[in-house]
Order: C-alpha cells, then structure tokens, then sequence
C-alpha cells in the first residue's frame, strides 16, 4: 500500500478493520476537540505533535464561542483516531458513514487536515454549506475565491494588483444566504421542515425552496444568520425572487482575524493545464452545478466545475508568465468595476 494512498469512504470490512486497530492504540493518550463549521470534531491520538497541532490549527470550543457568541455543540459529530501501530502499513481513510475518520502510521499534519477536511465537507454538505480547498481575496465589499493548484501564491499576485487583502486561508467554508423579505437581513439555510413533515437536507433544499416554497408557505425554514447564529424562518419570508449571495468562513484560526464573513461574487481556478478560469458566482448556478452532492474539495471537482460552468478563461502557463501578468490586471479592472 502507498503511504500517500487515501481511501475516502473504504468497504466496511477494511475501514472498520483499521479503525479498531487505531482505537485500540489512540485510547488512553491524548484527547482534543476543535468546532469547524458549527460541527464538534475530536481528535484521539498518541502523538503528541499531531495533538499540538490539532489545537494549534483548529478553533477549540471555547475559542470558538468567544468568537461567534454562540454555546458550541456538545454532541461530537466527527471522530478521528491517529496513532502508530508496530508492523502495520500506513493508513489514511475516511468514512463519511461512520463519521470517522484513521491516521495509521502518518505523523504529517497535512495527513490529519485531509481527513478530517473530507469528513466535514461531507457533513457540512448536509446543511447546505461546501468546504473549499483554497484562498479569499477581499477587494472593497467584494471576496473572491482562488482555488486550484498554487492557490495560495495567484491569491498573493491578485491581493496586490488588486489592493485587495487575504482574509480566509485553506481550508474555507461557503455557506448560500437568502434575503428575508421584512428587512433585508440575510439568511443561510441549513434544512428545511416541510409542512407536510417531510425533511430536506444539502443542496435539496435549495431547489425545494424554488420549486415548492409558494405551496407551503409555513414550511419551517432552520437558518443561520451571518454571524453563524440560529435564525428560525418560514418558506414565506425569504425573497426567492433575488439572487442568493455566497459568504466565506474560516474553517481554520488562520481566519480567526476576519471580523465578517466576505460576500463570494467571483471564483478564479487555477487549473493544472496551465489555465486560469474566472467564474462570476451566482450562488443558484453553484448550487445546482457545482455543489449538487459532491463537497468542493479535489482538484478533479475544479476541473469538473470549470467545463460545466460557461466561464472565462485565460492562459498562464507560470506566476512570471506576461499572459498570467494580463490576466492578474484584466481581474484588477473587473473587481474595481465592482
């Protein structure tokens, strides 16, 4: 098996193979919990350092309420065993069924951050909000998000012929808001209550909401405000005649500085073909194309996104390139116009 090999949602029989095998060796040692996203994640290892930079990455659960004024969840919902165990093979996997997640013989952090990214991009799915392996780039009002291969390092060119700033690093949480009608104030759905009593979850929802909110009016609407609190709505109230809007949220402390989450109006992919694509985001085309059932986390779901989406696209075959340079200016313009 190769060490870099990681097996997202495994055969029953391997996966709970493994993870009896880890939780055998992580119990008893280090215990950490860390809130991503509304959802309390926790951590059982035998390493020291994977536990320090556990707490150093993610926000703790006090950390985490001091910054949002929200009591977190005492309920886990994400559970991760890294351990080492003599004469076995290293082992990265991921269960989303299990909500579970095995770090065999891996002490790189970027090994734990996978896993545990996979984990809650699939739980956060269901509450119709999508995990983005990339950077945020704040111009005035306006955010942009760059993901794809060098990320990180488009986002710094786009940040300084921008003016701009970087406020959100990978990872990043997307969450679609709609404007509730008495005053403005927008709102994030995470699942809907019908009135018949029938549950919708994950991107669903959103097209329940179009297709059916004006046949059941009091349908209950379970919503999240942009300061993460809970909203509790009507189908009735919410404005599904305007464009929804697209917010960013820091997944890691990295983010903590962020006073409020940057409105989302443009993505730019950085592909490994040596392109650059720019998607101007309406956050009804990215539910139904981009998000549909499948978290926005690999490079194969950016590829997927940049021939499904009729977007503009630029060549730039490295950051020194004159046709990347053009393409970082005609951006600079566009975002100014803004």
């Amino acid at each position: 098996m190769a060490d870099n090999v990681f097996h997202f949602a495994p055969p029953a029989s391997d996966f709970n193979r493994w993870l009896n095998v880890a939780r055998r060796a992580a119990l008893g040692h280090y215990t950490r919990d860390a809130i991503l996203g509304g959802l309390r994640a926790r951590l059982f290892t035998d390493n020291l350092t994977l536990a320090e930079t556990w707490a150093d990455t993610f926000f703790g659960p006090q950390e985490w309420h001091i910054l949002v004024r929200h009591t977190p969840p005492t309920q886990v919902t994400l559970s991760m065993y890294a351990a080492a165990v003599k004469d076995h093979a290293p082992v990265l996997a991921a269960s989303p069924a299990q909500a579970a997640a095995v770090v065999i013989n891996r002490t790189d952090s970027d090994a734990l951050l996978d896993a545990l990214i996979a984990l809650a991009a699939h739980k956060l799915g269901e509450q119709i909000a999508w995990v983005a392996r990339g950077t945020c780039v704040a111009v005035g009002q306006r955010g942009v998000l760059v993901t794809g291969p060098g990320h990180a390092q488009v986002a710094e060119q786009l940040a300084l012929h921008t003016n701009g700033r970087i406020t959100l690093a990978d990872p990043v949480l997307l969450r679609i808001t709609l404007t509730r009608q008495v005053d403005g104030v927008q709102l994030a759905p995470t699942r809907i209550l019908t009135e018949r009593g029938q549950e919708i979850t994950g991107a669903r929802a959103l097209h329940w909401l179009r297709r059916d909110a004006y046949q059941e009016p009091r349908a209950d609407v379970f919503c999240l405000t942009l300061d993460q609190r809970d909203e509790p709505a009507m189908a009735r109230d919410l404005d599904l005649d305007r464009c929804a809007e697209l917010y960013a949220y820091p997944l890691t402390r990295t983010g903590r500085k962020s006073a409020a989450p940057p409105l989302i109006t443009d993505a730019v992919l950085a592909l490994p073909d040596s392109r650059v694509a720019v998607l101007s985001l309406d956050a009804k085309t990215f539910a139904a194309r981009l998000a549909s059932e499948q978290p926005w986390i690999s490079q194969a779901v950016v590829q997927e996104a940049a021939s499904a989406l009729e977007c503009h696209a630029a060549g730039a075959s490295s950051l020194d390139d004159q046709q990347f340079q053009l393409f970082i200016q005609e951006m600079a313009e566009r975002l100014a116009k803004g």
